[in-house]
């Protein structure tokens, strides 16, 4: 949005272009050669794909590999294959009735209608503990996703979760919650007939298992060190005529991990 609000040319987004070669010249510039074998020349290069692409570099079997030529400098190689790429999963759920919420609210919230009167409506807490380490669990209902819980998960069960089908994983969870809330469920099919567990719809994200992912989020890992997020930062090329940066959340020293970190950079 910023190159074109601030160029006079229009930008021309180009999908569907997975890039297979980038190579570097610092006299004349760079050259892209995408899966289909279009190529594109510039001066400069902008490499904005996760560290767990990066960590598939020159890799023949992936779909997301890019190759380098000339390869990236040793510094920057030991810091994409030392740096870890962590995986974070969420598992969203919409039920037909918000079964989760406690009698007594620690909150309230007030929202505005069409007339502008403020209604008060009874959400529940925001976050939902268990003793289940597997799962953290956030009232969606409470941030104004009706009648939806998130369930995230990370290692070893969101890599875990490759071994089992969406529907798998979601009985896993609906278990557990199952298991949280057994006395109100119980209360409410006896008073009302009604089991409260009539799910609705679902998502489950794989963020591993995705190509052009290979994860969710970069981490410091035992064996690395964190003087190697700011060296993945660093452009590549003669000093002076730097024509490839790096960007990206593993590339940010302030905001590591985070969207914040990958829009700073």
């Amino acid at each position: 949005d910023e190159i074109s609000k601030n160029g006079k040319e229009k930008v021309e987004i180009l999908t569907k272009k997975p890039v297979r070669i980038v190579t570097r010249d610092d006299n004349t510039g760079i050259t892209v050669r995408c899966l289909d074998d279009s190529v594109y020349h510039s001066d400069i290069v902008i490499i904005a794909v996760p560290l767990g692409v990066l960590q598939q570099r020159n890799h023949n079997h992936s779909l997301s590999s890019i190759s380098f030529k000339p390869d990236l400098s040793d510094a920057k190689i030991k810091a994409i294959n030392q740096l870890g790429m962590g995986c974070e999963n969420k598992i969203i759920l919409r039920f037909k009735t918000v079964f989760w919420n406690n009698n007594k609210p620690n909150k309230t919230e007030g929202r505005p209608n069409e007339s502008n009167n403020i209604i008060k409506e009874d959400r529940g807490e925001a976050y939902l503990q268990c003793t289940d380490n597997r799962f953290r669990f956030i009232n969606g209902h409470y941030f104004g996703k009706q009648n939806m819980i998130i369930a995230h998960t990370g290692p070893p069960f969101s890599d875990d979760m490759s071994k089992l089908s969406d529907e798998e994983v979601v009985k896993e969870v609906t278990s557990v919650l199952k298991s949280m809330f057994y006395n109100r469920l119980k209360e409410e099919e006896e008073k009302n007939g009604v089991n409260g567990v009539e799910l609705l719809d679902w998502k489950v994200t794989r963020w591993r298992e995705d190509e052009y992912a290979k994860g969710s989020y970069s981490f410091v890992r035992v064996g690395s060190k964190f003087e190697q997020v700011g060296e993945m930062s660093r452009p590549e090329g003669e000093m002076g005529r730097e024509r490839m940066y790096f960007v990206g959340e593993a590339t940010s020293v302030a905001s590591n991990q985070c969207v914040s970190g990958a829009f700073e950079t």
